[in-house]
């Protein structure tokens, strides 16, 4: 447009000034002090002239970067359960125990035929969860082993294995008990005479001895750690046993003990 206000030949209108303002920022406050509102005086123009864009404006120099940024701490019990989730875990009881060295010498080792305790001075006879095997001794009289241990310890499978051997079964699962002198006696429970179990067989009828006067107990729930082990002994019904930790015991030292009469004692 001409200075006279009409438009001068050839002269196109102009375009229209489009100002951008960039995306999720505000404009910059202004600094303290510093009139603002319609009062407030207009900027001068940059010495180069118009912009199209709007001034960007400067963040705030306090303010941390967003990649330096520390992230907030964890809640405490997510911190807490961080921790016991990255934390070793325990070695599993029954792998601690397989491992666990043997007792230092003198030191009596464990036995599950401490369960009989409230049987030691107790007057008989006395029916136990028990079997019983027998071979004659070198007094050509029946001596017996009292096997002992939970269920599933192998009880009823060391008395087959000590019956095919030579020996002679007395009784399977209970096993009567009785004082005869200064020993003990075992005998078969009614009506369980001459009945074995089998595992994968179920029971099976073999001659049977009524009674036998018993040599040793075996616990079969524990492991003897020495090669050479101190005499162990159980007491029943006031009377005194020698005590064999027979779980790693074979069938055959078992039946050579009960035809040798006992071992041989040592200093």
């Amino acid at each position: 447009m001409s200075r006279s206000g009409r438009d001068a030949p050839g002269d196109a209108e102009p375009a229209p000034l489009v100002r951008r303002r960039p995306p999720h920022h505000a404009p910059t406050p202004p600094p303290p002090g510093a009139p603002h509102g319609p009062s407030a005086p207009a900027s001068a123009p940059d010495a180069a002239g118009p912009t199209d864009e709007m001034p960007t404006p400067t963040p705030d120099a306090t303010a941390p970067a967003r990649h330096d940024a520390t992230p907030p701490p964890p809640p405490p019990a997510a911190a807490a359960h961080d921790a016991a989730a990255h934390a070793p875990r325990a070695p599993d009881p029954v792998a601690r125990r397989r491992a666990a060295p043997p007792p230092a010498p003198g030191a009596d080792a464990p036995s599950a035929a401490d369960a009989l305790a409230p049987l030691a001075e107790a007057e008989g006879p006395a029916v136990l969860h028990a079997s019983a095997v027998a071979a004659e001794g070198p007094w050509d009289e029946p001596l017996a082993l009292l096997l002992l241990g939970p269920s599933g310890a192998g009880k009823s499978a060391l008395a087959l294995a000590l019956v095919a051997l030579g020996a002679r079964l007395v009784a399977d699962d209970r096993v009567r008990l009785a004082r005869a002198g200064d020993g003990l006696r075992a005998a078969p429970v009614p009506p369980l005479e001459g009945l074995v179990e089998a595992r994968g067989l179920g029971l099976l009828h073999l001659p049977h001895l009524p009674e036998a006067r018993l040599l040793a107990a075996c616990d079969l729930a524990a492991v003897e750690p020495r090669r050479l082990p101190p005499r162990r002994e159980i007491r029943l019904l006031g009377a005194t046993l020698p005590l064999i930790l027979a779980r790693d015991v074979p069938a055959p030292a078992l039946l050579a003990f009960l035809r040798g009469g006992g071992r041989r004692e040592t200093a």
